[in-house]
C-alpha cells in the first residue's frame, strides 16, 4: 500500500488508495503513510479504528446539535449504539417506538417545524401547552384512558413529569417496553 500511496506516477490512479488516504489524515494518522516504518500494522489498525470511532461520534453530536428536530432524541439518546429496545420487541413494536424517538411520526410538533408554523397549545385536547412527545405520551388528557390501559404502573404520576418521561422512554423491562409501543401506536392512529 506504502507503494501505490507514495509513488507519483501512480497518484489518483487508485481511488481506494485516495480514500485510504483520505481516512488517515482524517483520524490524523497522515505520518503512516509517509513514514511506514514507524507503525506496526496492529498498532495502526488499532489507532485508525478507534480514531474513527471517536470522529463518528463527534459528526454524530454535531449534527444532533444541528437538527432542531432532535431535541427529543438529544434527551435520551447519548451514546453512539443500538438501543436495547431493537432487540426486545417484536418488529412492528420497535418500528413504532423508533418513529416516535426519532421525531419520524407525523406528530403534531413535527407537522408545524415542516410547515413553518409555532404550536402553543394541544389541538388534541385544548390545553395551552406544546403537543410534544412528552405532551402526548403523559400529559394529554385525550389519551389518558388509553395511558390508564396501557400502561398501568404510570397511572399516578407523583415525581416530576421530565423524570417520568425519561425513565418510560428509556426503560429496559420488556413488558413496559411492548405497552409503551401500544400506546404510541395508539396515539398515532389519532394523528
Amino acid at each position: 500500500m506504502h507503494y501505490y500511496i507514495r509513488c507519483p506516477l501512480r497518484q489518483g490512479q487508485y481511488p481506494w488508495v485516495e480514500a485510504i488516504k483520505v481516512v488517515l489524515g482524517n483520524c490524523e494518522l497522515d505520518i503512516a503513510y509517509t513514514l511506514p516504518k514507524w507503525f506496526l500494522h496492529d498498532r495502526l489498525k488499532a489507532s485508525v479504528k478507534e480514531n474513527l470511532k471517536r470522529l463518528t461520534h463527534r459528526q454524530w453530536q454535531e449534527a444532533m446539535e444541528i437538527n432542531e428536530l432532535c431535541q427529543t432524541y438529544k434527551q435520551h439518546k447519548t451514546e453512539l449504539e443500538q438501543e436495547k429496545y431493537l432487540s426486545m420487541l417484536s418488529i412492528e413494536n420497535y418500528k413504532t417506538l423508533a418513529r416516535f424517538r426519532c421525531a419520524s411520526a407525523k406528530l403534531p410538533t413535527v407537522k408545524a417545524f415542516y410547515r413553518g408554523e409555532e404550536l402553543t397549545f394541544c389541538n388534541l385536547c385544548e390545553e395551552p401547552e406544546l403537543p410534544n412527545e412528552m405532551h402526548l405520551l403523559l400529559k394529554c388528557e385525550r389519551f389518558a384512558y388509553a395511558r390508564a390501559e396501557f400502561l398501568p404502573s404510570f397511572r399516578n404520576i407523583t415525581e416530576p413529569i421530565q423524570q417520568v418521561y425519561q425513565e418510560l422512554i428509556n426503560t429496559q423491562d420488556p413488558v413496559t417496553l411492548k405497552q409503551l409501543a401500544t400506546l404510541i401506536g395508539f396515539i398515532f392512529s389519532f394523528l
